[in-house]
């Protein structure tokens, strides 16, 4: 069986749920609350589609300013990028303008780069 590697960054501000998203999807479970994320955490998962199968290779960055440099170093050679928001909070929302600016400065061309 061939087994595509696959690295997925999730972005946004601090508290919009990007852990619970992953935490779902790697796992099945969701926290009502968790802690915040230091830096970058890193999880994987596997699908299988018939005789193929992805690994997902998950990196969920830190939302606060201070680890913002940090993220950065993620973003190269990610396949795709998820952008997070929390829909009650607008400035969460806005702010996936400068999520987006940074991932296109720092990341691959597939995602943007110019």
């Amino acid at each position: 069986m061939a087994t595509v590697h696959s690295k997925v960054v999730l972005l946004g501000d601090s508290g919009v749920g990007k852990t619970s998203l992953t935490s779902r999807f790697i796992s099945d479970t969701f926290q009502q609350e968790m802690d915040s994320t230091m830096g970058a955490t890193y999880t994987s998962k596997v699908i299988s589609f018939g005789s193929r199968s992805v690994k997902f290779n998950i990196w969920d960055t830190a939302g606060q300013e201070r680890y913002r440099a940090i993220a950065k170093m993620y973003y190269q050679d990610a396949q795709a990028a998820v952008l997070v928001y929390d829909i009650t909070k607008r400035d969460s929302f806005q702010n996936l303008k400068e999520w987006l600016r940074e991932l296109r400065e720092h990341g691959p061309a597939s995602l943007g780069r110019k």
